[in-house]
C-alpha cells in the first residue's frame, strides 16, 4: 500500500518509512503475540494506544469451522493479523483498555487536557477558514460556539485540519478552496482550484451473504453479561462477537489481499437483534424478513466480504454554502467494472467454504435473501449474486481520499507530502482524506499514523 504512494510521488510515506510511526503509537498488550520474541518487528510497547486481542471464547466452534473451512482451503491461520503475512483466518487485535475501547480522544487527549496551551471547545461548528485572498495564507477560523455565538480564532503560526474524509473537503469548500465550478455553483468565492472532494474511496462491504449453523451459543441475560463486563471487565458486552476475527483473500493472484471478511453473527431466536442489525444496514422490511427467518432456530452469520482495493471513485461536494447542511456524498459504488468481478470471485469463495468439512460439522447453511428485483434468477448464481450486489453493498463507514496527497505536478492533489495544501500557506490537512490510495485493512491505524506524521512535521518546521 504505502510503496505505492511513493510511486506515485510521496517520498517519505514508504513502507519502511511508516512503519515506525505506527509502532510509536502502539501499546501492545497482546501476550500470545508478545511471547514471540521477534514482535518488535511490527510492534512496539510504550507507546500511548493500548492495543489488544479480544478473548472470544464463547464461540469457539464457529471460529473452528470458519478457520478448519480456510486451512482446508488452503489458506493459513494467524494469531497477528499484524505480521508478516494477512492472507488466510487471522485474529483481530483492538484499541482496547480492560474491555473498553480506546479511542485516539482517549489516547492522546486525555492526558492532555489540562495543558495550559491547549483549550478544547466542545458542541463547536467550524463554520470556515480564514484566508487572505491577496497573500493565500490561511490566518484564522471561523465558529459557533456551544452558545450560539459565532467566534473567530486567529493563528500565530498555522491552522491543521482534521475533520475527516467527509467534512474536511467540506470546510475546504466552505473557505473557498475546491473546484472552480463546484463553489460558484454554490456562491463561493474561488481562493484556490484544487481537487477537493474527488478521489472517494471506501471499503464497500456485501450485506447479502448470510450463512446459518446447527449452533447454540449459551445466552446470558442483560443483567449477567453486564456483571462480567463491569466486575471482569469479560463477557458479551466486552468483546465483538466474530467480529474479533476475519478473513483475507487473494482472488487475482498477486499475493496480496483483495478482500477481507468481516463477519457478524446473532444467536438463534433472536429476532430483535436481527431486526436491529438490518436496520442498521437501512434495509427494507420484506429483505430482512429473510434473515429473521434464517434465524428461527438457526445461528446465523453475516460473512461480509469487503472490498480492499476498490477502482470505484466517488466525490463529496456541497449542497450549499450554508456549513449546517450536510454535504452530497456520491458513493460511486460498483461503478467500476472490476469491483463487481473481485465481489463475485469472492463470494464464490464463500460457496467453497460452507461445503468444507470444518463448516459442515455445524451443518453451514448458505441462504438466499428475497429481494423482489432479483427473484426471477436462479440461487445461486452470477446473474443473482450481480442482482443482489447492487442491492445489498454497503460502507464499513472507512471514507478516504477526499484531499489527496501528491507531488506539485499532481493535477489531482490538494496538499503536499507534508501534508501542506497547495497554493495556500499555514493550512495542513491531517487525517484520511490525504490517503492516495485507500489502504487495503482498516483505516483507524493509518489515520493514526497520519497523525503522528503531521506532529512530526509540524515540530520540523516550527522548532
Amino acid at each position: 500500500d504505502y510503496d505505492s504512494w511513493v510511486k506515485d510521488g510521496n517520498y517519505g510515506w514508504g513502507y519502511r518509512d511508516v512503519l515506525e510511526y505506527f509502532k510509536k503509537s502502539e501499546n501492545l498488550k497482546a501476550a500470545e503475540i508478545l511471547s514471540n520474541r521477534n514482535y518488535d518487528a511490527y510492534h512496539s510497547v510504550g507507546g500511548m494506544l493500548s492495543v489488544s486481542t479480544y478473548n472470544n471464547s464463547e464461540l469457539k466452534d464457529l471460529l473452528h469451522a470458519y478457520a478448519g473451512g480456510m486451512e482446508e482451503l488452503g489458506y493459513k491461520v494467524h494469531t497477528d493479523c499484524n505480521g508478516e503475512s494477512q492472507l488466510g483466518f487471522v485474529s483481530l487485535q483492538g484499541t482496547l483498555v480492560g474491555g473498553k475501547r480506546c479511542s485516539a480522544a482517549k489516547a492522546f487527549l486525555s492526558p492532555a487536557k489540562d495543558r495550559k496551551n491547549l483549550k478544547v471547545s466542545k458542541h463547536t461548528l467550524v463554520t470556515r477558514i480564514i484566508i487572505d485572498k491577496d497573500s493565500s495564507i490561511a490566518t484564522g477560523v471561523e465558529f459557533i460556539n456551544d452558545r450560539g455565538e459565532k467566534v473567530m480564532a486567529r493563528a500565530k503560526k498555522e491552522i491543521i485540519l482534521s475533520a475527516g474524509s467527509i467534512n474536511s473537503p467540506q470546510l475546504l469548500m466552505l473557505s473557498g478552496i475546491g473546484l472552480q465550478n463546484d463553489l460558484n455553483r454554490v456562491g463561493i468565492d474561488v481562493v484556490k482550484d484544487l481537487k477537493v472532494g474527488e478521489n472517494l474511496q471506501d471499503h464497500m462491504l456485501m450485506t447479502g451473504v448470510l450463512l446459518s449453523f446447527n449452533y447454540s451459543n449459551p445466552v446470558k441475560s442483560a443483567e449477567e453479561n453486564m456483571f462480567d463486563y463491569l466486575i471482569k471487565s469479560s463477557g458479551r458486552y466486552a468483546n465483538v462477537g466474530l467480529l474479533s476475527s476475519s478473513m483475507f483473500i487473494d482472488v487475482d493472484g498477486d499475493d496480496n489481499p483483495d478482500i477481507q471478511f468481516h463477519n457478524i453473527d446473532i444467536d438463534q431466536n433472536r429476532e430483535d437483534d436481527v431486526k436491529l442489525l438490518t436496520k442498521s444496514f437501512n434495509m427494507r422490511r420484506e429483505i430482512a424478513q429473510s434473515y429473521i427467518d434464517a434465524n428461527k432456530n438457526r445461528h446465523i452469520v453475516l460473512t461480509m466480504p469487503t472490498l480492499l482495493r476498490q477502482k470505484s471513485r466517488g466525490r463529496v461536494t456541497l449542497r450549499s454554502s450554508d456549513p449546517k447542511d450536510k454535504p452530497k456524498i456520491i458513493s460511486g459504488y460498483l461503478t467500476h467494472e472490476d469491483d463487481m468481478k473481485v465481489f463475485l470471485k469472492s463470494i464464490e469463495f464463500v460457496e467453497k467454504l460452507v461445503n468444507t468439512k470444518a463448516m459442515k460439522s455445524l451443518d453451514a447453511r448458505l441462504h438466499k435473501i428475497d429481494i423482489p428485483d432479483c427473484r426471477h434468477f436462479d440461487f445461486p448464481s452470477e446473474s443473482y449474486w450481480r442482482c443482489s450486489l447492487k442491492h445489498l453493498v454497503s460502507t464499513t463507514y472507512h471514507p478516504t481520499s477526499t484531499c489527496k496527497m501528491g507531488p506539485l505536478g499532481d493535477p489531482d492533489a490538494v496538499v503536499d507530502p507534508r501534508l501542506r495544501v497547495h497554493g495556500v500557506k499555514s493550512l495542513r490537512v491531517a487525517d484520511a482524506s490525504i490517503m492516495p490510495k485507500i489502504v487495503s485493512g482498516n483505516t483507524n491505524a493509518p489515520t493514526i499514523m497520519i497523525g503522528e506524521r503531521a506532529a512530526e512535521f509540524i515540530k520540523e518546521d516550527w522548532n
